[in-house]
């Protein structure tokens, strides 16, 4: 009995269960049995792409080219996913690519994709400030010389002198 997915909708409610559910393998069956019909229908749709994308880890090259191919083809929540995982290289094509994706989703005018960039964006800010913040603060036990020669001035100026007898 084959499982048929009707939209490449369906086939990422399925691998969002997959993911939440990953050591059950009737989930993961699933998967398997619609996968010839998703990479058929991913040939010429960017957003079946995308989604075809998500069954591989984030952190693997499949992922990565998949990703990229279906930014490519203009699928904005791939441009996203694309602008992310580029910019966070250290390699100049890679942040070339980036910024290439960001104006494209700039230019696609998709109001929700434009919104959760811009959150992104305001997010990485901010991390990189407190990120920022935390690499230049150090605690410090011991003063500066100044600051002790000060401190030493205060206490024998205002040290309640001796009891006189």
């Amino acid at each position: 009995m084959s499982t048929q997915i009707k939209s490449s909708k369906d086939f990422a409610a399925l691998i969002d269960l997959v993911q939440n559910n990953p050591h059950d393998p009737y989930f993961k069956m699933k998967v398997m049995e619609v996968l010839p019909q998703i990479k058929a229908g991913a040939k010429n749709n960017p957003l079946a792409l995308y989604h075809l994308a998500k069954i591989y880890s984030p952190q693997s090259s499949l992922y990565r080219k998949t990703i990229i191919e279906a930014a490519e083809l203009g699928s904005t929540n791939a441009l996203f996913d694309a602008y992310k995982l580029l910019s966070k290289s250290n390699q100049s094509n890679d942040q070339q690519q980036a910024k290439k994706y960001l104006a494209a989703i700039y230019q696609s005018k998709d109001s929700f994709i434009i919104n959760c960039l811009n959150d992104y964006l305001r997010s990485d800010s901010l991390t990189n400030q407190i990120t920022t913040k935390n690499e230049n603060y150090s605690p410090r036990f011991f003063n500066t010389a100044s600051e002790s020669l000060e401190a030493m001035e205060f206490k024998q100026d205002y040290s309640p002198s001796e009891p006189s007898l």
